[in-house]
């Protein structure tokens, strides 16, 4: 089921978002998929290509089921064309293909990401400042009012 709640509330706010995450490999051509199953990279089955490059770089091994406990360190980043990265977190590889939280295009450019935990809560920091920054600005008074929403991504990690 998908839902929207909408609120108006009569204050001055602004958005920042940040993610922490940096790129370990890429860019890379998802040639085939459907929603949040990415069959195929550069014409290759998805978990082949994702498999190799992570184990060729650091020195985490999929191997006996451990799948998830992988690849939440290892989430896509798909290119958007202002230049943002949109995360995806691959959940599970059934078939040679990744599933991953949220959908993730043919044709899209994606890379590889890595983080540590200093850079991702080093995020999260810089985007509430950044919104509260903004919100003050524009001469209406904030009320020190913040909503935050946290990804998926950061708690996994």
């Amino acid at each position: 089921m998908e839902t929207a709640l909408v609120v108006e509330i009569p204050v001055a706010m602004h958005c920042a978002a940040e993610h922490g995450w940096e790129i370990l490999s890429g860019p890379l051509l998802v040639t085939e998929s459907s929603g949040a199953r990415v069959k195929t990279i550069n014409y290759q089955p998805a978990f082949e290509i994702y498999r190799s490059l992570v184990e060729g770089i650091t020195e985490c091994r999929f191997a006996g089921g451990n799948f998830f406990e992988v690849s939440k360190n290892f989430p896509l980043g798909i290119l958007g064309i202002n230049g943002d990265i949109l995360v995806r977190d691959p959940i599970q590889s059934p078939n040679d293909e990744l599933f991953c939280v949220g959908s993730v295009p043919v044709n899209s450019m994606i890379y590889i990401l890595q983080g540590n935990s200093d850079r991702l809560i080093n995020a999260a920091e810089s985007a509430g400042r950044m919104a509260s920054k903004g919100s003050s600005k524009g001469g209406i008074e904030s009320m020190g009012l913040a909503i935050v929403f946290d990804c998926v991504s950061r708690v996994l990690y």
